[in-house]
């Protein structure tokens, strides 16, 4: 039997997880690119079908423990075995992803230094989204009344997950508006000699490509105000329109316009709102919305709206 096997399919009507689990899983991230799951299954003896924990984010991939018995219980002639996997980036629609990771799962001992514990590195993708190990222990060395593994009928696992690296995911900026869009305007920005006052530590927080001219050692950081060129001054009041107020909605005349200005300075926020505008609009044809998707590598409007895309 391999050690993991590839493609397990979980069952997503299986025995609710608030009926087999307490409060207490804890989910631990001490890191951008690392994090744990500790799982913790009631009345593991009964176990009826297929559970999986709650969702831990990793570098903007979401992640889960998953637990079963295998074979299930029809197969009752055959050494049964606790299977526990790991589901990666399950309800992402993309098949353009991928990412590697290195994973350790530990079933817990009620005695020191007695855990059980495995390990695999893979790549997981759209097609490779659960993996684990179908005989991670023996159910009868499991669950025997001197199993050292049984606290109070429960057992304890832990997942460590530890992300190397991704392609074409794509985190996602969560801003509170109400927060930043009251702050007085502390900065100047020039364009062809008209002045637009803003906030600084705003921009800052949407645009790394700004972040670095206001606060790093560049020339602009030290200026009283902020050149920017080859920049239509009205282009740029639509941008910071659209950052400023979240129910500011993008139009076939100012999508191209925004997609332009959030690629330069690296704004996810109005990229992300242009990717949907393009999702739904019926007002552009889609050899302009294919050639935008090439541009600017609008990966979520090609997983999203295939319908779109056909020839």
């Amino acid at each position: 039997m391999n050690h993991y096997e590839e493609g397990l399919n979980i069952n997503k009507d299986s025995q609710k997880i608030d009926e087999l689990i307490r409060d207490g899983n804890i989910f631990k991230q001490d890191k951008p690119n690392e994090g744990k799951i500790t799982f913790c299954v009631e009345n593991i003896k009964n176990l009826n079908g297929r559970i999986v924990s709650p969702i831990l984010t990793v570098s903007n991939i979401s992640w889960k423990l998953g637990v079963d018995s295998y074979p299930d219980n029809e197969y009752m002639n055959r050494q049964k075995f606790l299977c526990v996997y790991i589901v990666c980036n399950e309800d992402q629609e993309s098949f353009l992803w991928s990412c590697t990771a290195t994973i350790e799962i530990r079933l817990k001992s009620i005695y020191k230094n007695n855990d059980i514990v495995k390990n695999f590195q893979t790549d997981f993708d759209c097609d490779n989204t659960c993996l684990g190990f179908t005989n991670f222990i023996e159910w009868n060395t499991l669950v025997d009344e001197c199993s050292q593994y049984l606290d109070d009928g429960k057992i304890t696992i832990e997942a460590t997950i530890n992300v190397e690296s991704t392609k074409g995911i794509k985190g996602k900026v969560e801003i509170d508006f109400d927060k930043y869009i009251k702050l007085p305007n502390d900065t100047v920005i020039n364009i062809d000699g008209k002045k637009i006052h803003v906030n600084k530590e705003y921009l800052s927080l949407l645009s790394p490509v700004l972040r670095s001219m206001f606060y790093s050692g560049f020339a602009e950081s030290n200026m009283n105000e902020i050149l920017l060129k080859d920049i239509d001054v009205n282009d740029f009041i639509e941008l910071l329109d659209v950052i400023k107020n979240p129910q500011k909605e993008v139009t076939k005349e100012t999508v191209e316009i925004l997609l332009k200005l959030g690629d330069r300075f690296d704004i996810s926020y109005v990229i992300d709102k242009c990717e949907k505008f393009l999702m739904s609009t019926e007002d552009i044809s889609f050899k302009r919305i294919f050639e935008l998707i090439e541009t600017y590598n609008l990966i979520s409007v090609i997983y999203q709206a295939p319908s779109k895309l056909q020839f």
